[in-house]
């Protein structure tokens, strides 16, 4: 008896440490994230860097939009992309069309199938009718 109270004692107080350290641990946390937050020096860095980003990226943009080019490559480069735009329009055109004498050539050959397949029905049935009335006849 004494065996398992003193170890429920041992459990007891594991679990009372344990959770005293995650409290330390987010009190520590916390302090520690104000403490970036209202430093003058922290946010002053943070601002300057902030600066230096804005700036580094602007310079980027400038830089891909001065590369230069003489009026005759823009000129060039105008008339590949309209070249570029028209083609595929025309590319585009012709492969609907394409696809709408497929779908009639498709809609011709079945149409030829099922009155293939009619004339057999028919020819079937005149048989049968044939049949039927020879052994109507010979009742």
């Amino acid at each position: 008896m004494v065996a398992i109270s003193q170890n429920l004692l041992y459990i007891i107080i594991a679990v009372i440490v344990i959770i005293g350290l995650i409290i330390v641990f987010m009190l520590r946390r916390t302090r520690g994230g104000n403490e970036m937050i209202s430093n003058p020096k922290y946010l002053a860095k943070e601002t300057e860097q902030k600066k230096i980003n804005i700036v580094e990226r602007d310079l980027e943009s400038q830089y891909i939009s001065d590369v230069v080019l003489s009026n005759g490559q823009q000129k060039k480069l105008d008339n590949i992309r309209e070249n570029t735009s028209d083609l595929t329009h025309k590319i585009g055109y012709f492969n609907n069309k394409v696809n709408e004498k497929l779908d009639s050539l498709e809609e011709d050959k079945e149409y030829v199938k099922i009155q293939k397949l009619l004339t057999n029905l028919d020819k079937t049935s005149q048989k049968l009718g044939k049949k039927i009335s020879k052994k109507k006849g010979d009742k």
